[in-house]
C-alpha cells in the first residue's frame, strides 16, 4: 500500500526504511563521521578511553562525584575527597610530632630526676651509726633540671635506711623511693 502511496523502490527497501535512515538522527546515529568532542573508548574491548588535549597534554575533568573509598572500590575520586583525606593526615602528623616531643621533654626530665637522685644518694656515704643525714643532689638531662630531697639513717653498723623525692622540668611527675641497706659479714 505505502509502496501504491508514492514510495520509489521495492518492497524490499520499504521494509527497510522502517527501521530508521541512516545518519545522526538515524538509527546508525552516526552518519557516517564521529563527534570530535565525543568521548570514546580505545578499542572494542571497552576496557581503557584515553583523554587527551587538543595540544596532547592531559585533560582535566570536572563535576565528578565522589566515588566511594572503600576495600575493592574501583571508582574514581575527586580533587574534594584527596582535599579531606589530606588534611585527615596532616592532623595526624601533627599530633604524632606533637606526641613525640612531649615525650622528648618527659625523657630528658627523666634523666634530669635520675642524676639529681644519684647525686643525692652519693652524698650519704660514710655515715656513723646513730646519724641521721638530710642530702640534696642537682640534676641536668638536656634541657630539663631536677632535684632530689632525702634522708638516710644508719640505725646500726649493718642497717641502713634511706629515702627520697624527687622533681623537676619537662612534664614528669613527682618521683620518690625508699631503700634499707643491710650489710652481711
Amino acid at each position: 500500500m505505502a509502496v501504491a502511496d508514492g514510495f520509489k523502490g521495492s518492497q524490499q527497501e520499504w521494509l527497510e526504511s522502517l527501521h530508521g535512515r541512516d545518519g545522526v538522527d538515524g538509527k546508525d546515529g552516526i552518519d557516517g563521521a564521529t563527534d570530535p568532542l565525543a568521548v570514546k573508548y580505545d578499542d572494542e574491548s571497552k576496557s581503557t578511553a584515553t583523554l587527551q588535549s587538543a595540544s596532547g597534554g592531559s585533560t582535566r575533568l570536572s563535576g565528578v562525584a565522589p566515588g566511594r573509598i572503600a576495600q575493592g572500590s574501583t571508582d574514581a575520586v575527586n580533587g574534594g575527597q584527596l582535599w579531606d583525606m589530606e588534611n585527615r593526615w596532616n592532623d595526624r602528623w601533627e599530633d604524632t610530632n606533637r606526641r613525640i616531643s612531649q615525650q622528648d621533654k618527659r625523657i630528658n626530665g627523666l634523666g634530669a630526676q635520675s642524676m639529681a637522685m644519684s647525686q643525692m644518694a652519693m652524698s650519704s656515704q660514710y655515715l656513723p651509726v646513730g646519724k641521721v643525714s638530710f642530702n640534696m643532689g642537682v640534676g641536668f638531662y638536656g634541657p630539663a633540671a631536677a632535684v632530689a630531697l632525702g634522708g638516710s639513717a644508719q640505725v646500726t653498723e649493718r642497717i641502713r635506711l634511706v629515702g627520697s623525692i624527687t622533681g623537676g622540668s619537662g612534664g614528669t611527675s613527682v618521683g620518690g623511693g625508699f631503700g634499707a641497706s643491710i650489710t652481711f659479714d
